[in-house]
This record gives structure tokens, C-alpha cells and sequence, in this order.
């Protein structure tokens, strides 16, 4: 399962339609705080995440994430504010984020970053996460 965050809900959608075209089950939230909470419940194995977010910026999110036991898979995605997203992206790498995404996104960027990061859509592989 991979939950996709961004505040942009037409960000969000491209992001899940393709996911879902690869056959993996998706789920979404619109910030950070609301992802914690959808993370807690559902235990994905991949977050894709926005960095610039109201409530709770996606630095944030993969700091929090990385705390966990078991820390899911995290890719950092973010368009190019004032020249920034370089740096963004550079602090969110620091925290661990396994793979960046500068937007505007493509399909093929996107569908080759799952796909590569996780190769399965076996859903027994949350059973990593039972503990948390």
C-alpha cells in the first residue's frame, strides 16, 4: 500500500491514478497531520509526500516517519518555489527519504520511481509493520 500526501488535490490524483494503473492499493491524505493519522491505521509501505504543506510541512512527516521502528519507504516530491526546491529537496534526502521527485511530475517518472522502490504489490508485506 502507498499513501500519497499533497495538499494539491489535483496533484493527489494524478499521483494515485497512476499508482493505481500499476496495480498497487493507494491510499491519500492533504497534510502531513492527516497522513500520521492514515499512516497509523493503514501501515503503508511507501509515503510519496509533498514538502511545502499547511499543518504539517512533508520535512516534517519524514522526520516523523523516520522515527518509527520499521520506517516506511519515503519520497520527497516538490515543485521549484523561488529556486528552492534543490534545497528542499537536499534536507528531505539528509532525513532519509529513499528517492526525490522534482514536479511537475510525469508519468513516467512517477510510475518508474514505484516501481522501482517497490517492485511487489504483495500486500503481506505490511506484516513489517504489525508492531508499530
Amino acid at each position: 500500500m502507498i499513501l500519497v500526501v499533497d495538499d494539491d488535490p489535483d496533484i493527489r490524483a494524478f499521483v494515485c491514478s497512476i499508482i493505481e494503473g500499476l496495480s498497487y492499493n493507494v491510499i491519500e491524505a492533504e497534510n502531513g497531520h492527516h497522513a500520521l493519522k492514515v499512516f497509523k491505521e493503514r501501515k503503508p509501505i511507501m509515503v510519496i509526500t509533498d514538502i511545502i504543506m499547511p499543518e504539517m510541512d512533508g520535512i516534517q512527516l519524514i522526520r516523523k516517519l523516520n522515527m518509527l521502528k520499521a520506517p516506511p519507504i519515503t519520497v520527497a516530491m516538490t515543485s521549484d518555489l523561488h529556486g528552492r526546491a534543490n534545497e528542499f529537496l537536499d534536507i528531505t534526502r539528509e532525513l532519509g527519504a529513499t528517492a526525490i521527485l522534482q514536479k511537475p511530475l510525469t508519468f513516467e517518472h512517477v510510475q518508474k520511481m514505484v516501481s522501482t522502490l517497490y517492485p511487489t504489490n504483495d500486500a503481506s508485506t505490511t506484516d513489517q509493520y504489525a508492531a508499530i
